[in-house]
């Protein structure tokens, strides 16, 4: 009997940028380098200035190239925006600051021949990281305290519970069934990769660590969604309460939000500013009133 290989998807790579032309043009140039040549790129540029000039003079070798300027609206909206854009089955969702292992595109993709795969979270490398072992957990969240862990430089494949926003893949079709990226996630206080990949495993689909799809984060200092440390902080309690709140058990939800007012204190202890406990008291009094007003994908 002659076994036919389901034909792989087609894939689209979203690259939002904003205010960085030569990380953007980096990361772009990584991805022209792919060894798997089947996916088209969609740039969704919010800079104060328009960069396109300059991405497609490194994008002149490659004929499918979307780039979008569009006003600045943050990083969920952006990234929901650049999906819309794209026409492939797979979206695979990326930093402008990453440059990506020549094999970065073919290793997600490759794992879509499988229906019962939702996403799949690549190896992400950055300066600050530390050796991960073989039993260390990797990419894990405790519906009880909201916590979880990264450890994204491993070198063993897995299942996940979430992954790293900056290089990722979904299913168009888990996309489009959870809504998207929720926008009342704000851009510099992240989470919104992890809210949409726990909501893709909500649907009973499998979530995927590959560290053949590996990327460097440069964590460039300039442009991107970067802020002061008392925003950064504001953002980031802001945002912890939307992703508890849809993903934590309801009972625990008092005793999370106890710990992240430790949380702050501790920051503000750690940096000897108390204006940052003040500043992630506000973001979660924040985020608590976007909890209160709900969201409909």
């Amino acid at each position: 009997m002659i076994v036919r290989q389901r034909p792989l998807p087609t894939l689209s790579v979203v690259m939002p940028t904003l205010n960085r032309p030569g990380t953007a043009g980096a990361a772009l140039g990584s991805l022209l380098a792919q060894t798997c040549r089947r996916f088209e790129i969609v740039v969704v540029d919010q800079s104060d200035r328009p960069i396109g000039d300059q991405l497609s003079r490194s994008a002149a070798a490659w004929p499918r190239v979307q780039y979008h300027h569009i006003p600045r609206c943050g990083s969920p909206r952006a990234r929901n925006f650049g999906a819309a854009q794209a026409a492939g089955e797979i979206i695979l969702s990326i930093d402008d600051d990453i440059i990506a292992c020549p094999e970065l595109v073919g290793a997600h993709l490759g794992h879509y021949a499988d229906p019962g795969v939702g996403a799949v979270a690549g190896r992400v490398t950055t300066q600050y990281d530390v050796p991960v072992g073989p039993d260390d957990p990797v990419g894990t969240f405790d519906r009880r305290t909201g916590t979880m862990t990264t450890n994204f430089n491993t070198e063993f494949q897995t299942s996940v519970d979430h992954v790293y926003g900056c290089n990722w893949s979904f299913r168009r079709e888990a996309f489009l069934r959870t809504g998207g990226f929720d926008p009342r996630f704000t851009a510099s206080g992240m989470f919104e990769e992890t809210d949409l990949a726990l909501t893709i495993g909500e649907l009973g689909l499998t979530i995927l660590f590959d560290p053949r799809a590996s990327a460097d984060h440069r964590m460039t200092p300039l442009g991107g969604n970067r802020a002061s440390m008392n925003a950064m902080i504001r953002a980031r309690f802001h945002n912890y309460v939307l992703l508890a709140d849809k993903h934590i058990e309801k009972k625990h939800f008092m005793p999370f939000t106890a710990a992240r007012l430790r949380e702050a204190i501790g920051w503000a202890k750690g940096e000897r500013d108390w204006q940052l406990a003040l500043s992630g008291s506000l973001g979660l009094w924040a985020g608590f009133t976007h909890r209160a007003a709900g969201w409909r994908g």
